[in-house]
């Protein structure tokens, strides 16, 4: 773990180092060829052997002496003749790379796969796969080969380093390694941001976080997984999300909100939400604007939170019948909800309620004839609080 940890740290500078506009996109573009000069050529990761006089060997030296076509054909009669030769994981190598070269896409991955099939831990080979694959815009091939890298590469990133090895040479592929995992990692991630269905995007986000969950990306899935089990009505994964990520970031906001909203909308555990939604208002009072964010972006975040949490406590009270504490938080959410009309309307409502409750009749009209005014599901309800507080008596005709 550590090892990996030191990989991705070394990769994350490298990258950080590299300014774009569009940096995620540009990333994403740049990294194969800024990884693949890591490692040798195929020619050079499979090396020939023979027994001199031999037939396969007579027929290897001849292979040795053509170019192009020919050697090609000589090369297909051998792998056809010798299947299981000690050199036919060079000759699938040189296939390839040839094929590739002469955008012969089909004999290429072809030539691949059968490498890789006689060398499961061949990262380069899954690599070429991958981007053979991507070149024939085969989404089934994409995906198999995109994580047969991540697999060859974990296994690299896990291993001892080979004595023929030099260090130099190895921390090279331990670096190649570790940007291949992190570049396997932003792709399932971008692919999970842009999959508009909540199942498909909760399934991607899953893989992700299964496959790497110390990635910086399994890192960012977790809130927007949290989000879309919310979406998908899935209250009790959703909650799971935001636990655990406020287990490593107790100041998280989105997390703090959704414990809240959650286990308010389950009408339990009345002192967590309190104290949550307190939290909330307190970060919103401490915390400082950071350089990412426009002044006006911030302010906007800073009046969500503030509502959000204010409503929360109002509501939180209201259940309980604690009316003036309800009370003080409703009127206190009020500024910074304005111009929300479901909002306003159910702040106008509740504080008309829980001065019902209080007795202050007068102030519990004024705040229903507020929330009639403006369409939501309590304006009936309000009508019919305001008939009968006339019934009661409690008020009377203007």
């Amino acid at each position: 773990m550590e090892e990996y940890k030191r990989v991705l740290q070394g990769f994350a500078h490298i990258m950080k180092s590299i300014s774009c506009p569009n940096m995620q996109g540009f990333r994403g573009m740049a990294l194969a060829a800024l990884l693949l000069a890591a490692f040798p050529l195929a020619a050079q990761r499979y090396h020939i052997t023979y027994t001199p006089n031999s037939q396969e060997g007579l027929m290897l030296q001849l292979i040795e002496q053509l170019d192009g076509a020919a050697k090609i054909q000589q090369m297909e009669d051998f792998l056809k003749r010798y299947p299981t030769h000690p050199s036919v994981a060079w000759i699938l190598a040189y296939m390839q790379d040839y094929f590739t070269r002469t955008n012969d896409v089909d004999r290429a991955l072809a030539a691949g796969e059968k490498l890789f099939t006689l060398n499961p831990d061949d990262l380069e080979t899954a690599v070429n796969n991958q981007r053979l694959a991507e070149k024939k815009g085969n989404a089934e091939q994409i995906a198999k080969w995109t994580e047969q890298a991540t697999k060859s590469a974990q296994k690299l990133i896990g291993a001892p380093k080979p004595f023929y090895v030099t260090q130099e040479e190895w921390d090279k592929r331990l670096a190649y390694a570790g940007g291949l995992i992190n570049q396997g990692d932003y792709t399932l991630y971008k692919k999970a941001m842009e999959t508009e269905t909540a199942s498909d995007r909760i399934k991607l986000f899953q893989e992700l976080i299964k496959q790497a969950p110390n990635s910086l990306y399994a890192v960012q899935a977790l809130p927007h997984l949290m989000a879309t089990y919310r979406t998908a009505g899935m209250n009790d994964a959703a909650l799971g999300v935001a636990e655990k990520i406020l287990a490593k970031d107790v100041d998280h906001e989105e997390a703090l909100l959704t414990v809240a909203q959650v286990n308010l909308d389950r009408r339990t555990n009345y002192p967590r939400v309190i104290t949550v939604a307190n939290r909330l208002l307190s970060l919103g009072q401490a915390s400082k604007k950071p350089e990412t964010f426009s002044q006006e972006e911030w302010n906007k975040r800073r009046t969500f939170y503030a509502g959000a949490a204010y409503t929360i406590l109002g509501n939180a009270n209201v259940f309980q019948n604690n009316f003036e504490a309800a009370d003080k938080a409703f009127r206190a959410a009020l500024p910074y909800i304005k111009g929300n009309a479901q909002a306003e309307a159910s702040a106008y409502f509740y504080i008309g309620w829980s001065n019902y409750y209080l007795e202050k009749y007068k102030e519990a009209a004024a705040y229903f004839k507020l929330c009639i005014a403006l369409p939501s599901p309590f304006q009936q309800q309000a009508v019919r609080q305001i008939d009968g507080m006339k019934r009661e008596k409690r008020i009377f005709e203007d």
